[in-house]
């Protein structure tokens, strides 16, 4: 359809205005506003521009310059803001206004309108539209909303440039191009969308009001174009052979598999053999016919993937009736194996077998709590829930999983509370009674599993469902555990109990609320019995009970919130206030709630009565649904839920009450949020190996457990011990470490310079920066320095900032410049910045090419001493075996080393220098575990002409 003038009349768009600013920061109090791009589009296209710098008070930041260009003399000659601001209202009055994140704009013109002329009126709220939010609406599979992004989807040639006009103008074609796509919706959905933004009292509402009414007044009579969402199955069946008595996998086949003339040559152009490949898919299948289990590191550019995908098809589909979990820890991966490999193995084995993508249940949205939330709207959520569930409307026509991962405009990490309240969990859900049961998103993908060939998982699924009694896969004999570094960690995090007030304010939330207005199950109940007609003495009982459960869950969280704010000051004498978040280790259960009898016991209490009154008030329920009006099956299920989940908190609680701690890792946590202080209470099993090796790995026949760094020193015992693997039968452990086919001694130079600092002298910091200074003015590439810390970083990124900007390099720091994916597009981009970052970037980063020639550890990676959860590891090997330092400390920094390292040559193209400046690599007992672990002799520089000489050399 086109957007000509009829249209823009019929919809009362006769003009709008798209702005955008740019600005010296996020804070309108603090930061100013230094260029504004306007367009006004009239009807039939034509537009009308405004642009104009402003000259700032402060200077403009280095990182504002680095984003927009905009340099502080440039604005040296221009009028102030406060001249020029009547202007701008003036051209803003009337119109719609159009802007990208709207509120960012707003909070700034709101700002100077306080400031500059508070009598005139400002823009209303009714005239403003946002394209974030619009776009979130209407393409919410897009993987992000960001302008660029749009820009390319939508086919808009023109390029935002992070400049005020050229922003304005993609802005507003944008939004011409999203009334296309709202005009595509059927009616249905379009009066859906005004259904729940009902009483909101802004444009959106305005908005979607004014295109329900066109299309009906107009007689818009389309088919809807429904994007077919992404599919998380894989293949279309599956042959099973007869399973044999002697070797069931011709390693012969998969060796001709990959051979130059094999299989994967069909379908990969210029595929070459890479011998470690090739041996660890022989090796795989050699421990699938032997029934065991191996551990395999396997270097960078192994290609391990393919190497244990390949036997794992050839074991499932040609031998036996077996399904073959495979589990990893990071989406990356995750979405290689099944966007890139097995479509790739699909394509060669025509489609006979099956895989599938699944995950827990609290990933897929409900239908049933869908559609019955849409018809209950104002009893379930608030006016500011209703419209963050807008970008719901449309996926849900659009996905063939269900799977909220796809949505990213629905935001469902923010948006947690809404979200708990519509996804498949198991409190939800009804199984086989449910009216949905056969189109249900979860229960489709889990039957699928059950006789799929290959079941794609992540680790948090693994070990929850394991610990769980594997509820969830059912029965399997195979196991692959790429990524497994991790499975400690992630394992812990899935095995441990977390104690905290806002558990207990969802349940209040879910019985009943009565701000902003009266909502919840209880409500609702409520609401249905006033329907019904009857003696009030007839139902005294009921009303009785459900009046007083409405009272306990008003009391529920108040008595949480006393317990844990006593709990917070308990320990604030201990809390520094510099700190975000501060953790302390409790060793035994009075640290904790000993001196809170009273508090603890109120708790107790309430969750007891609120339990009791439950139980009671389901069976009257079933009382009055069989002698007056029937019960909707979904709020007996909702109940039982409810009281499900408050039994779940008492026996939480009695888990923290108990005496003895010697088999847990109990710590507190107080994070510092909005200027308040918020407590919570972890535990995590002390050795989940032992709990791995009584839940998981008994019912295994054959396995792989894999990743880049498992050995130390080609040796495994730490990581089998560590995991619970060494309680299996040792007959069954095999273990191998396949090298990766990278020419290390050709591709990277490792240097140690011992001249500088000891790491915790006070004066590290400063040689550290000034090393940096010295090399990156000589030696100007891609640059990526990794911290232990972020103070360090800081520390090190504010001294040489100064220098970076002379130099004319873009300097990007972690948590100062932008998230941990903003930063790694810049890093790519320009192949001469340079990256400052902590934890997350030292693994799970790919940066082939010239955009990381240069890579520096600061420090070695050794984890901090006084974290609860290295604390308690620590002292359990020091009881073990006598050096909690060398027999957990180093060999977890080793791993974490080896992953950093990793980080340089991603290629057979890559070429790099790694720098290493912790000295206590060459003059510690220690040093040389570390330095072994290197696929490459490493260099030792007595001072700083050697180094500066060798890496001239080598840059030549």
């Amino acid at each position: 359809m086109r957007m000509n003038r009829q249209t823009y009349v019929a919809l009362t768009l006769d003009s709008y205005i798209a702005i955008d600013l740019e600005t010296t920061g996020l804070d309108p109090d603090k930061d100013e506003i230094i260029e504004v791009g306007m367009v006004r589009v009239e009807p039939e296209e034509k537009c009308e521009r405004y642009n104009q710098l402003f000259k700032p008070i402060a200077p403009i930041p280095r990182a504002i310059t680095q984003l927009t260009g905009i340099r502080t003399e440039d604005c040296q000659d221009q009028p102030s803001l406060e001249e020029k601001f009547s202007e701008i209202l003036e051209f803003l009055q009337d119109d719609w206004i159009i802007a990208h994140n709207v509120s960012f704009d707003l909070s700034f013109l709101q700002k100077a309108h306080e400031r500059f002329m508070p009598d005139f009126p400002f823009i209303s709220a009714h005239r403003i539209l946002d394209t974030l939010e619009l776009s979130r609406i209407l393409l919410p599979w897009l993987p992000n909303h960001r302008l660029e992004t749009i820009a390319e989807f939508l086919n808009i040639k023109k390029k935002p440039e992070h400049r005020a006009l050229a922003d304005a103008e993609v802005t507003a074609l944008i939004f011409r191009n999203l009334i296309y796509q709202a005009l595509s919706l059927d009616p249905q959905t379009m009066t859906m969308m005004h259904h729940i933004l009902e009483g909101v009292p802004d444009g959106l509402c305005d908005l979607f009001e004014k295109l329900s009414s066109f299309i009906k007044k107009y007689n818009v009579d389309q088919k809807p174009y429904w994007r077919k969402g992404p599919s998380n199955i894989i293949g279309k069946g599956t042959t099973h052979g007869s399973q044999s008595e002697q070797d069931r996998i011709d390693i012969g086949e998969i060796e001709s598999f990959f051979q130059k003339n094999g299989n994967l040559s069909q379908v990969l152009p210029g595929y070459e053999t890479r011998t470690p490949q090739l041996e660890m898919a022989k090796c795989v299948g050699s421990a699938f016919n032997q029934d065991a289990i191996l551990v395999a590191e396997a270097g960078t550019g192994v290609g391990k993937s393919l190497a244990y995908l390949v036997p794992s098809l050839v074991w499932t589909m040609k031998t036996c009736n077996d399904k073959v979990i495979i589990s990893t820890h990071t989406k990356t991966l995750q979405n290689q194996l099944f966007t890139k490999e097995l479509p790739l193995l699909a394509q060669l084995y025509n489609e006979s077998f099956v895989a599938v993508l699944l995950k827990g249940r609290a990933n897929y949205i409900c239908l049933r709590h869908w559609k019955n939330h849409l018809s209950h709207l104002h009893e379930r959520f608030t006016q500011k829930q209703r419209r963050k569930i807008l970008p719901l409307v449309v996926w849900v026509h659009e996905t063939q999983t269900g799977d909220i991962e796809e949505n990213a405009g629905f935001q469902h990490r923010r948006n947690k509370q809404i979200w708990s309240e519509l996804n498949c969990e198991g409190r939800h859900c009804l199984g086989s009674q449910c009216e949905h049961e056969a189109v249900c998103f979860y229960q489709k993908i889990r039957r699928m599993s059950r006789s799929a060939n290959i079941v794609l998982v992540n680790h948090s699924l693994l070990f929850s469902d394991a610990a769980a009694g594997h509820s969830v896969l059912g029965n399997y004999d195979s196991l692959i555990i790429d990524e497994a570094h991790q499975i400690e960690r992630i394992a812990s995090d899935c095995l441990g109990k977390t104690l905290h007030r806002w558990l207990f304010q969802d349940v209040s939330q879910r019985l009943y609320r009565s701000t902003p207005h009266e909502m919840g199950i209880l409500f609702t109940i409520r609401r249905m019995l006033g329907k019904v007609k009857k003696q009030e003495s007839e139902t005294m009982e009921l009303i009785r009970t459900l009046d007083r459960l409405i009272e306990l869950s008003q009391e529920l969280p108040q008595t949480a919130h006393q317990l844990f704010q006593s709990l917070t000051a308990i320990f604030s004498s201990q809390y520094s206030q510099r700190e975000i978040v501060w953790k302390y280790r409790i060793r035994k259960s009075e640290e904790l709630f000993g001196t809170l009898p009273n508090e603890t016991d109120n708790l107790k209490n309430i969750l007891e009565t609120l339990s009791i009154h439950l139980s009671r008030f389901l069976s009257l329920l079933e009382e009055f649904s069989k002698e007056f009006a029937p019960v909707d099956e979904g709020i007996y299920k909702e109940l039982e839920s409810i009281t499900d989940q408050v039994l779940g908190l008492q026996e939480l609680l009695t888990h923290f009450l108990q005496d003895d701690y010697s088999e847990s890792i109990v710590w507190c946590e107080i994070r510092k949020t909005n200027f308040e202080k918020d407590i919570m209470v972890y535990s995590v099993p002390l050795d989940i190996g032992s709990i791995l090796a009584m839940v998981l790995y008994p019912r295994l026949k054959r396995g792989l457990l894999t990743s880049a760094t498992l050995s130390i020193g080609e040796n495994f015992d730490y990581i089998i011990k560590r995991l619970g693997i060494d309680r299996v039968d040792q007959d069954r452990i095999l273990t191998r470490v396949f090298g990766s086919p990278f020419d290390f001694s050709e591709q990277v130079l490792v240097l140690v310079p011992t001249f500088l600092a000891n790491p915790k002298d006070k004066s590290f910091p400063g040689d550290v920066s000034t090393f940096l200074k010295s090399v990156l003015s000589f030696h100007s590439r891609g640059t990526m320095v990794l911290f232990t810390s972020h103070k360090l970083l800081r520390e090190v990124y504010d001294s040489i900032q100064s220098i970076i900007d002379e130099i004319g390099i873009r300097l990007l720091g972690q948590g100062i410049d932008g998230s941990r994916t903003a930063l790694l597009k810049m890093f790519q981009e320009d192949e001469k910045s340079i990256l400052l970052g902590t934890n997350s970037f030292w693994e799970g980063v790919d940066v082939p090419g010239s955009a990381l020639e240069l890579l520096i550890i600061t420090k070695l990676p050794f984890d901090v001493p006084t974290e609860p959860l290295v604390e308690a590891r620590m002292e359990k090997a020091q009881a073990d075996t006598g050096s909690g330092f060398f027999n957990y400390s180093v060999p977890e920094a080793i791993v974490k080393f080896r992953q950093g390292f990793g980080r340089l040559i991603r290629s057979q193209e890559d070429r790099g220098v790694v720098i290493l400046l912790d000295h206590r690599l060459v003059d510690t007992n220690y040093g040389n575990l570390f330095l072994d672990s290197l696929p490459v002799k490493t260099h030792i520089c007595n001072n700083s002409e050697i180094l500066m000489e060798t890496l001239n050399e080598w840059f030549v």
